[in-house]
Formats: structure tokens, C-alpha cells, sequence
């Protein structure tokens, strides 16, 4: 990228989402490392006991920066409620506004493509996966646009599944893909705008516990069984160090896309 600026030690308004476990809370303490002093860090996720110990980990992480937590049901949420809250911090104050959208779900993975014909559950599924992402994202870009020297970066979580078809993966593939072409879009008219999906590789977290037991595709349940018996998942550590050194080194053109496997350019 042609900016010339640090992308850490600023001071920063950040908002994480799906921050009460898994790679949102790790994110949320390793990033807040790395603001300055008097940033905001906006914790937002449903478990209200979740976002409070995230909460805890980040003040002990950088006691300098402010907490906020907000327990909501993005699926549920509305453009409106996004403006109204968001509207309370002041984006001239702030040298980085910094959304990172990383709130989502699997989807029904029992299911194979030509099954999936329940139209409730594909609206509740791109309720949470996209268009709560497509409302927030034009809500935090509305509201804090970059303009010099406040720098505005979209930090999206994406998956191999958003450019490769797997069996069984049909919800999930469809809304990875579907997050990035709008994040490609919306950086298309917005040449300023810093926008990088992620995709941080395979992490055992949760999620790959219902793959296992739940899976409709013997060939994915046995890679991913491999995998764990392999014990050759990547650790958050080392996915986190890849996204911080991504964008400090500002190694990709908005709107960007790295995979934690790609070789360094």
C-alpha cells in the first residue's frame, strides 16, 4: 500500500466483534497491545459474562486503553441501532478507526447443497453472516471515513471456503464469499479505505468439534480428523502474529486478501 504511516501505536477506535471467545478475544488483547494510550476498544458479542472476562484480559493487557462492551445479537440488529451507538465516539479523536468483523457461524453442515431448502434457515443464516456485517461496515464507514490523517481500516475474517467449494459447507462457503465480494465492492468506491480479509487457516477451536461430529462429508470429517491427530493446526499465536505483521507491513493492495499459507512477497 502507498501509505507511509504506522498502522499500530496509534491512538484507535477499534470494534471487534464476536469478541467472548475464540479468535475475537485473543485478537481483542493481542491487538490492544499495540494501541496507545486513550484508544477505545469496543468489545461486542452476545455473552455478556464473555465480553467481561475479554474485558478483563485487555485492561490487563494495556491498562491505557478504554473498554467498552456491548452484549447484542447481530442477527437480530438493525443499520439503526449500529448509527445510534457508534455515534457516541467522536472519529476525529482517533488516528485509526479499526472495525474488525469477525462475529459468524458455520451453518448446518449435516446438510448437503441440494438439501439446503429451508428458507428460514438461510435467512437467519445470512441474517448473522452477512447482511449484519454489510450494515455494520457501512455504519463504521459512514460514520468514521478516512480522512487525513484518520486512517479507517476494515479487517474482515474470511476462510478458503469463500474461494474453494467443500462439501457440506454450503451455508458457510456461500457467506464467506459473499462477505468479501461486498468488502471488494465497498473498497472499489472507496479508494482511501484500508480493507484485508483474513483467513487465518485451520484453528481447533469449537467450530471444528461440530465438523467432526456433525459433517455430512466423509472427506472433509477425515481431514479434519487428521489433522487433529496430527496435531497440525495452527495455533491462535501464530495466526495473530501473521495478521499484526500483515498490517504493519501494509503488504497487500486494498482491497486485500491473505491466507496465513501465503509465502511472504
Amino acid at each position: 500500500m502507498s501509505e507511509t504511516s504506522p498502522f499500530w501505536n496509534r491512538k484507535t477506535l477499534m470494534l471487534i466483534t464476536g469478541a467472548s471467545q475464540g479468535i475475537g478475544e485473543y485478537w481483542a488483547v493481542e491487538f490492544s497491545k499495540k494501541l496507545a494510550k486513550d484508544s477505545v476498544v469496543l468489545l461486542w458479542a452476545r455473552s455478556e459474562s464473555g465480553l467481561e472476562a475479554t474485558k478483563n484480559k485487555v485492561l490487563a493487557a494495556n491498562p491505557g486503553v478504554v473498554v467498552k462492551t456491548h452484549a447484542v445479537d447481530l442477527s437480530k440488529a438493525k443499520g439503526s441501532e449500529f448509527n445510534s451507538y457508534l455515534s457516541q465516539f467522536n472519529g476525529s479523536e482517533f488516528e485509526l478507526c479499526f472495525l474488525v468483523n469477525n462475529a459468524g457461524s458455520i451453518g448446518d453442515v449435516k446438510k448437503f447443497a441440494q438439501d439446503m431448502n429451508d428458507e428460514v434457515e438461510w435467512h437467519d443464516y445470512l441474517a448473522l453472516n452477512v447482511v449484519s456485517l454489510a450494515t455494520l461496515t457501512s455504519s463504521f464507514v459512514s460514520l468514521y471515513p478516512p480522512s487525513a490523517p484518520r486512517e479507517t481500516c476494515v479487517l474482515n475474517v474470511t476462510s478458503l471456503a469463500a474461494v474453494e467449494p467443500m462439501p457440506s459447507f454450503g451455508f458457510y462457503c456461500v457467506g464467506k464469499a459473499a462477505r468479501e465480494s461486498y468488502l471488494k465492492v465497498l473498497a472499489k468506491e472507496n479508494p482511501k479505505l484500508n480493507v484485508l480479509s483474513y483467513s487465518p487457516g485451520p484453528i481447533h477451536t469449537n467450530m471444528v468439534e461440530t465438523i467432526l461430529t456433525s459433517t455430512a462429508s466423509s472427506e472433509i470429517k477425515s481431514g479434519f480428523s487428521a489433522m487433529r491427530a496430527g496435531k497440525t493446526f495452527v495455533t491462535l499465536a501464530q495466526t495473530t502474529d501473521k495478521v499484526i505483521k500483515a498490517l504493519a507491513d501494509r503488504s497487500y493492495a486494498s482491497p486485500g486478501r491473505i491466507d496465513f499459507y501465503d509465502r511472504p512477497e
